[in-house]
């Protein structure tokens, strides 16, 4: 259903109302059958409620470097992050993330109550304007204290997670698991003692996402944590050796199979980006041990090995079988490498609507450009941005336009990527790709901007 979703931007932030949240406005009506203008009015509250509360973490995220898309559905909102700028907030910015939404929602309410009682427009409802306030208040309000409970993944359960990663010495995942349930299991007796079915099967959710966090027995370490997200800086900053480093040392210190896959699957990233035989071969060698199976690792050393011919044919099976990020872009670069750019528009095709197509998207713009292949960056470009609205696709678009001395384009693009959050600029003074653009008032202004 997510290819259904209404997608929009509001404020830059990436918007999607998922088909789901139409059951949400269809069970209101039904729940209001005499008076049904008030069932499609509350329905309109809570999504206006919901989309402020969310819209609390998204500032608050972008304020810390993080790139936020909001996802409406029957179960309420979700923020989700990912980062062009290689900044990883913090336990404390953690906190301040995940109280910015019910705070928001609070201070949401309170606008609308100043606003009823200053002005007294609410005249064409269905609701009385009194209800209408009521409800509104209840759901700003009553929405944000829900969310401070301490309940894993709500907000509340958030806070004791990032307050309790704090101290190095306590497995954080693990007794906020442990917390979660205990209030939990509290909660949802409550709730069939006074018959709230409705609260009690949302309870009975959240007990069920910390059951499975004890189940996969994830391996709680500081280290570990920091490691993974120096790695992905590493990936964004482009700076692959050190992202190798991190990738290696990650694989020496995990002991759950899920971060072995996970860094085996990042090694293969940072290596296809160094792209050296010699580098390729004594990595792998080093490290075999603790490596996870992974398809992609397996086609680059094969590669280094100078075996061409078994590596394709690996490739093309293994695309068929088991897919993965790391695979279909380290294949993809090979295409490019060998001259075999018509290639890639088929291979874009078959895995645009998986979901982590759009960062093979932004990585294969990387690639591209690296190859001088500016045109065919651009196309991958353009059909990557709106799924995703990442700035740094708007910003290697720019690159891109620049090295074809299209300056106007380059110019414009540049633009977009800043309005849509891009905030390095040492990396946009330093990067070579643009040079062209120094000369010109715009690129001056929007470095001033920044």
């Amino acid at each position: 259903m997510q290819g259904l979703a209404l997608k929009f931007r509001l404020f830059g932030f990436p918007i999607s109302i998922d088909p789901s949240f139409l059951f949400l406005v269809a069970f209101l009506w039904i729940s209001n059958i005499q008076n049904p203008g008030w069932g499609l009015e509350i329905a309109m509250w809570i999504l206006i409620s919901v989309m402020v509360h969310e819209l609390g973490h998204a500032v608050a995220g972008r304020a810390f470097g993080l790139e936020p898309s909001i996802r409406m559905t029957f179960m309420g909102g979700l923020t989700s992050w990912s980062s062009n700028s290689g900044k990883t907030p913090g336990n404390l910015q953690h906190i301040i993330i995940s109280f910015a939404g019910p705070f928001a929602g609070f201070a949401f309410g309170g606008l609308i109550f100043l606003f009823w009682k200053t002005t007294g427009v609410w005249t064409n409802l269905a609701l009385s304007p009194e209800d209408a306030i009521l409800y509104l208040m209840y759901m700003n309000f009553g929405w944000g204290l829900l969310n401070l409970i301490p309940l894993y993944p709500l907000d509340g359960g958030q806070v004791v997670y990032y307050l309790l990663r704090t101290n190095d010495k306590i497995p954080a995942n693990r007794v906020s698991a442990i917390v979660s349930l205990a209030i939990g299991a509290g909660l949802i007796l409550w709730a069939v003692l006074e018959q709230q079915y409705w609260i009690a099967f949302i309870l009975g959710w959240i007990l069920a996402v910390n059951i499975n966090r004890l189940k996969e027995n994830v391996q709680d370490s500081p280290r570990l944590q920091e490691l993974a997200r120096e790695i992905q800086g590493h990936l964004t900053n482009g700076s692959n050796l050190e992202g190798l480093k991190a990738a290696g040392e990650l694989l020496a210190l995990a002991k759950v199979e899920s971060i072995r896959s996970w860094a085996s699957e990042m090694s293969a990233l940072f290596l296809d980006l160094i792209n050296d035989d010699a580098q390729t071969l004594s990595f792998t060698h080093e490290f075999h041990k603790y490596l996870s199976e992974s398809a992609a690792l397996r086609f680059l050393k094969m590669k280094a090995r100078g075996e061409h011919t078994e590596a394709n044919g690996f490739a093309t099976r293994s695309l068929k079988t088991r897919p993965s990020q790391a695979l279909v872009t380290v294949y993809l670069g090979h295409l490019i490498q060998t001259g075999k750019s018509d290639q890639v528009p088929g291979i874009l095709q078959r895995f645009q609507q998986a979901r982590w197509f759009p960062v093979t998207g932004t990585q294969l713009q990387l690639r591209l450009i690296q190859a001088e292949a500016y045109l065919e960056s651009i196309r991958v470009g353009e059909s990557v941005l709106e799924p995703e609205g990442r700035p740094i696709i708007a910003y290697n678009l720019a690159c891109a336009h620049a090295r074809l001395g299209q300056a106007r384009e380059a110019l414009r693009w540049l633009t977009e990527s800043v309005r849509r959050g891009f905030n390095s600029k040492n990396q946009m003074a330093a990067d070579d790709d643009l040079v062209l653009l120094h000369d010109y008032p715009a690129f001056q202004e929007l470095m001033d901007q920044m």
